[in-house]
This record gives structure tokens, C-alpha cells and sequence, in this order.
């Protein structure tokens, strides 16, 4: 979705919208803080098991993770 679609005519809305955005881009700040000090950790110190299995099948276009999680 882009950011142009989602009608923000309403102060309530942009309101809402700059709060989600705002938490989401902590956590990618801080991810990827985390990646550069311990990158060979396991994604599972942040990622629960079934978390991080779909993120891999989504970002690697596969239909099965693999069994060993992989690194940060």
C-alpha cells in the first residue's frame, strides 16, 4: 500500500497513521541495530519460531523455511 491511498483527509487518521508508522520504524531501527552487533545470533533472540519462518517463505518467495533459523 502506499502512503498516497490511505485518505489522510482527516486529522484522526494522519494521527493514527504517523503512530503506526512511527512504532514500525522503531522496531526496523532497532532490528537493525541489533543485526550489526550480534549478526551471527540466531533470529529467534528476536523472532518467535512461527514469526520468522513466514517472514522467510515471504521474503524468499518458498513455501517451506528451513529448519535451522537463520542468522540476524
Amino acid at each position: 500500500m502506499r502512503v498516497e491511498d490511505l485518505q489522510l483527509e482527516a486529522a484522526e487518521r494522519l494521527e493514527k497513521a504517523i503512530a503506526l508508522y512511527s512504532a514500525v520504524a522503531r522496531q526496523i531501527t532497532w532490528l537493525t541495530y541489533q543485526a550489526r552487533e550480534t549478526p551471527e545470533a540466531p533470529c529467534t533472540v528476536v523472532f518467535e519460531e512461527k514469526v520468522w519462518q513466514t517472514l522467510y517463505c515471504l521474503v524468499n518467495n518458498t513455501g517451506k523455511p528451513p529448519k535451522k533459523p537463520p542468522t540476524l
